[in-house]
């Protein structure tokens, strides 16, 4: 009876292969999900139908991992992921253009969870590449990004912003490398590090909403021979 009831508790709402979710904050039935080879989907009816949203050209293995959907300005859409660019749509997701001007390469990479904004102002909008372990920040919602750190890990995995201050901000990195900002990203300084193995990564680090000292962080791992390396961790103390 349990299976039974799961199976009839979730269904399937696109049959592609998609990565990054973003819902509309004014519109929760409108929603943008991340798929393979420079394409989105998107949908107005909450899922019931979906239309392909293509960057430049669909085709090849890229995948869009991380979708932000601004918070006001709706229309305002910034996507990025594995081996791809930065890029910026106005309309909704209709229409895009490269939003990272001389900073794009082919290989920029925006790992896990790693377009972020302050949830006090959704101009400033934080995004990182693994591999050259860059930040980068905007403060006119993608129009313009400076470089505002490069940090000394192996590779660059995840980014949070702390709840209640836009100041702070969590870095997970590979190997599963912690650190910390409490100057909007400028410096950083190392917190922890969870495991010595190189095919460790933190895709993700969550603050919760009622108190913000407390955080999760996933670990997850490649290599089986390395078991058990992965997990859930959590802090109490910012």
């Amino acid at each position: 009876m349990c299976a039974g009831a799961s199976a009839q508790t979730w269904r399937r709402l696109i049959d592609a292969p998609t990565y990054g979710f973003a819902a509309n904050p004014q519109n929760p039935s409108t929603i943008i999900v991340g798929g393979l080879g420079r394409t989105l989907y998107r949908t107005e009816d909450a899922g019931k139908t979906w239309r392909p949203l293509y960057i430049d050209f669909p085709g090849g293995q890229s995948r869009y991992t991380n979708i932000y959907i601004h918070a006001l300005d709706t229309n305002i859409v910034i996507a990025g992921g594995a081996a791809l660019t930065i890029d910026k749509s106005t309309d909704g997701g209709v229409n895009w253009v490269s939003s990272f001007g001389e900073n794009n390469k082919p290989n920029f990479a925006t790992p896990g969870e790693t377009i972020i904004a302050d949830p006090h102002n959704p101009d400033i909008i934080y995004t990182g590449d693994n591999q050259s372990n860059r930040v980068f920040k905007t403060r006119d919602a993608g129009v313009t990004w400076d470089t505002v750190a490069k940090l000394d890990v192996p590779s660059l995995c995840t980014i949070a912003i702390h709840p209640d201050s836009g100041n702070i901000l969590l870095a997970g990195a590979s190997s599963g490398i912690i650190l910390k900002s409490v100057d909007s990203g400028k410096t950083w300084r190392r917190t922890a590090h969870l495991r010595k193995f190189e095919d460790v990564e933190v895709p993700r680090i969550v603050f919760s909403q009622h108190n913000p000292q407390i955080a999760y962080l996933v670990l997850a791992y490649f290599y089986y021979k390395n078991r058990p390396s992965g997990g859930v961790y959590k802090t109490t103390d910012g």
